[in-house]
């Protein structure tokens, strides 16, 4: 589970900007969603981010899912330093290195995972366990392993950063070498953060094709009961062989994903199956996202979601929250982190102070700021929608009217 994350230099993101998962407890509000694990720690299944188009949404989103490619990518940062990820509004930070940090909970382990970028190079990475230190390495690539770490191991690992080129991260190659000290720290990143932008169809995403078929051999039941709880007229979720053909010439074969609807007609009940590219935009996309529902909600992942409420009904958005709130439903301690323009969802949610997030951008100097609901020092049961359209919290377009002075 995801605790706390912080982003510096980034794209759009010039300050420090940090997003908590931890609750505030003396909010009341759907407290019975709230997770405590060891350490008395106590986490959210959800969090929302609101904010103007072109305030900095996507790139909190772009910069987690960035870190994951470093990670489990490797050799990504020696492609990526073609295209700087800084902040590009000012020379001061054009010259400074980009920094990350991760808090999370794994495998009843508390991890801290710090790293620092500049220029297509690792110049920092930190590594804590229960607050004490695995490993740091700097710019130099002068290591410092903390006690905690077995002799054995110790020895793997300077080894191993011997080996280890500044464009590469420890974490990904003491993993690629099975040091048991780091194993649960880079399988979070690999397994349990999961990334989707909503708004895609399953044109855009041909990798889903596979985990579909995964998903379907692993959870049939329950996808289906949930697209039949969705209300979508689907009985059922295939796969067909099938060949792609150009001219008189057979090019490869593929598998194509077939949805079926149960029909009455002319008095008979008959099954007529769709391809899955054939249905609109809104079904291909609950689907996908119910695939990824019931892979997060069985494996404990975090889903960090882009814009969840393209191409969906209102009612559907809140039919997917309550996956995530309900207790009895989620039991592996799932998260979802959501951008989203609808201002009703947190009222039909009632989502707590603590769960609902802010970005906006500076305009003169061009950088993204991050700030909670919970900012404000005003009472829990304040309406929200019409507080937040009213601007009460930013994070709205200063739209000027026609006739209005620019």
């Amino acid at each position: 589970m995801l605790i706390n994350y912080t982003v510096e230099n980034y794209k759009s993101i010039r300050d420090i900007v940090s997003l908590s998962m931890e609750a505030y407890m003396r909010d009341k509000r759907n407290k019975e969603s709230v997770w405590e694990i060891p350490k008395g720690i106590n986490l959210l299944p959800l969090s929302c981010i609101y904010g103007q188009n072109a305030s900095g949404k996507s790139t909190l989103w772009d910069s987690m899912r960035f870190v994951k490619k470093l990670i489990v990518m490797p050799g990504f940062l020696k492609v990526q330093k073609k295209e700087p990820v800084c902040f590009l509004f000012d020379d001061e930070s054009r010259n400074r290195p980009t920094r990350f940090s991760f808090d999370f909970f794994n495998s009843g382990k508390q991890f801290k995972y710090e790293l620092a970028v500049f220029d297509g190079k690792v110049v920092e990475e930190t590594l804590f366990f229960d607050g004490k230190l695995l490993f740091e390495r700097n710019k130099c690539s002068m290591l410092n392993i903390g006690n905690s770490v077995p002799q054995d191991e110790k020895k793997k690992i300077e080894m191993i950063m011997e080996a280890t080129k500044e464009e590469y991260l420890l974490l990904s190659k003491c993993s690629e070498f099975k040091v048991n000290s780091v194993g649960d720290a880079y399988s979070w990143f690999e397994e349990k953060l999961r990334f989707i932008k909503a708004q895609k169809t399953i044109e855009d995403r041909p990798g889903f094709v596979n985990m579909i078929d995964e998903a379907l051999r692993e959870h049939y039941f329950e996808i289906i009961e949930m697209v039949n709880r969705a209300d979508f007229g689907i009985s059922d979720i295939s796969f067909e062989e099938a060949t792609y053909l150009e001219g008189r010439f057979n090019i490869a074969d593929y598998k194509e994903v077939f949805v079926k609807h149960d029909i009455r007609s002319k008095g008979e009940n008959k099954k007529y199956a769709l391809k899955l590219s054939e249905e609109s935009d809104g079904t291909q996309k609950m689907i996908l996202l119910i695939i990824a529902w019931i892979d997060a909600i069985k494996n404990g992942r975090v889903l960090v979601i882009d814009e969840m409420e393209s191409s969906l009904h209102p009612l559907l958005v809140d039919f997917l929250l309550e996956y995530f709130t309900n207790r009895d439903v989620n039991t592996s301690g799932a998260q979802l982190i959501f951008t989203t323009h609808d201002a009703s969802t947190a009222k039909r949610n009632r989502l707590r102070r603590d769960q609902v997030w802010f970005t906006a951008r500076e305009p003169r100097v061009g950088s993204t700021s991050l700030y909670s609901w919970l900012d404000y020092e005003i009472r829990s049961d304040v309406e929200f929608t019409e507080n937040y359209l009213m601007g009460r919290f930013g994070a709205i377009p200063l739209v000027k009217r026609i006739g209005e002075d620019v």
